[in-house]
């Protein structure tokens, strides 16, 4: 019996996120769109297109993108840097095995 109250309690979970879903897709006027329906392109060749780049290793670890001011965030081994995406340069830096940062 607790069972059958465990399962009927989730299947009414399961139907109200459903049911919110649908209404806030329907508030905003946007359809939910699946990731398999994406284009992407890319936008920029940090191995080929950023100039004085003061990495030297060929791997990154973490990269995140502030799309509104344009900078991409790239993490290395002992490393981290800030690439202007506009113009392809270097904006920041810090080296992580002796705390020298540059702007």
């Amino acid at each position: 019996l607790e069972e059958k109250k465990k399962i009927h309690k989730l299947y009414s979970i399961l139907r109200e996120e459903t049911f919110f879903k649908m209404v806030a897709a329907e508030k905003t006027g946007k359809k939910v769109k699946d990731v398999k329906d994406l284009q992407f392109k890319e936008t920029l060749n940090v191995g080929q297109q950023v100039k004085n780049l003061s990495y030297d290793s060929d791997r990154m670890y973490k990269s995140s993108v502030d799309s509104e001011l344009g900078l991409l965030g790239m993490e290395g081994n002992d490393w981290f840097g800030v690439v202007d995406m506009a113009s392809k340069r270097e904006v920041w830096k810090l080296d992580r095995k002796t705390g020298d940062w540059r702007a």
